[in-house]
């Protein structure tokens, strides 16, 4: 039986070499696949640079700087408390600088843990654990009866410091990369005007009320930061990242 013409060319052409065809690169194959993306789609960083910096980026700055200052304010009072507590219960020198050294053991034991809350439950969850902490451990540690106590609280005053360093990630995450650098270094200003306020209230408090009402005074600017943390925004990278785009758009189109 006779074959077709079609399967006698391809009998001739059987012993050649068809030419070989050369594979696409691994960027190139990526090229392909992002070039069939809408073009509706975007980042965050996208977002945060096309929305640039407004009213929004304003009132983070206030709210994260007062947690800023906050911390500075425990910070400076360090120097004060332990002249202050060995006048009034004779503590020895070694003990005035256990009073300095538990609260940076505390913010050095908590960093890990804090930054493993803030991955796992969101920098807002952190940030709002830390205010009520810090305020709550700071006016106890106004009324602590004896030295022991007073040293234990300070410590637990250090481990909730240790999520602070959060409030600047967050204020980072919402900032555009052209003014995210110096957003982020006028942010310590806030630092300054703690410890210069810490100052102040100390000289007008430590004369006539001794240092527990300056301990208990301190805590204020803790206690307004707490009561504000509802309405810090949750990063929206942190709801990208725990696979939650429709709650990160929401907060970017704040």
């Amino acid at each position: 039986m006779r074959r077709a013409k079609g399967y006698q060319d391809l009998d001739e052409n059987v012993g050649e070499r068809l030419p070989a065809v050369p594979m696409p690169l691994p960027q190139e194959i990526e090229m392909a696949s992002v070039s069939v993306v809408p073009d509706d789609t975007f980042t965050v960083t996208q977002a945060v640079n096309a929305l640039g910096f407004g009213w929004f980026q304003v009132k983070l700055s206030l709210y994260t700087g007062l947690c800023w200052m906050a911390d500075s304010m425990e910070m400076t009072i360090l120097s004060i408390l332990s002249p202050a507590l060995h006048c009034e219960w004779n503590i020895s020198k070694y003990q005035q600088a256990l009073t300095t050294t538990v609260v940076f053991m505390g913010m050095m034991l908590s960093s890990t843990f804090w930054g493993n809350i803030s991955d796992r439950y969101g920098r807002k969850t952190a940030l709002s654990m830390c205010g009520v902490l810090l305020f709550y451990y700071g006016l106890l540690s106004a009324i602590a009866p004896n030295f022991l106590w007073l040293l234990f609280l300070r410590g637990l005053v250090g481990f909730a410091i240790g999520c602070v360093p959060q409030s600047v990630t967050l204020y980072a995450e919402f900032l555009p990369t052209k003014q995210r650098a110096k957003c982020v270094v006028l942010l310590d200003c806030f630092w300054a005007l703690g410890a210069c306020l810490e100052v102040a209230l100390a000289l007008i408090v430590m004369p006539t009320l001794g240092v527990h009402w300056l301990l208990a005074l301190s805590t204020i600017p803790l206690l307004i930061f707490a009561i504000i943390c509802p309405w810090l925004p949750e990063s929206a990278r942190y709801h990208v990242a725990s696979g939650q785009p429709d709650k990160a758009l929401e907060t970017l189109e704040k």
